[in-house]
């Protein structure tokens, strides 16, 4: 796992509206349903067996993200992922990255 990596997606959408909600929704399902795991209720990781693999990635967040808010994303080594430190609150369950997941 050593060229693995880790395509972070941080966001912030309206949801001052029925249909902003719907649509701010509609995106975590959408990331859920393709292998994210949420690590906060707005910022969404996936492991990915290939670094290189992530662009292909990034297109296809882009094809489904909503027209208003702001969305990130960002590409690290699982490496440097796993340096990661929680100060308070639940540590990132690693384990999420192995067994049964489909690396891609």
């Amino acid at each position: 796992m050593n060229n693995s990596g880790v395509f972070i997606i941080l966001f912030d959408l309206p949801t001052k509206t029925k249909t902003q909600i719907k649509l701010a929704n509609r995106f975590r399902k959408e990331l859920k349903k393709n292998g994210y795991f949420m690590l906060q209720e707005s910022v969404y990781v996936k492991l990915f067996h290939r670094i290189s693999n992530i662009e292909n990635e990034r297109f296809h967040i882009k094809s489904i993200v909503p027209d208003e808010g702001t969305v990130y994303t960002l590409k690290i080594n699982l490496s440097l992922f796993k340096q990661m430190e929680t100060i308070v609150g639940k540590e990132f369950d690693f384990n999420l990255f192995s067994g049964d997941v489909v690396y891609v």
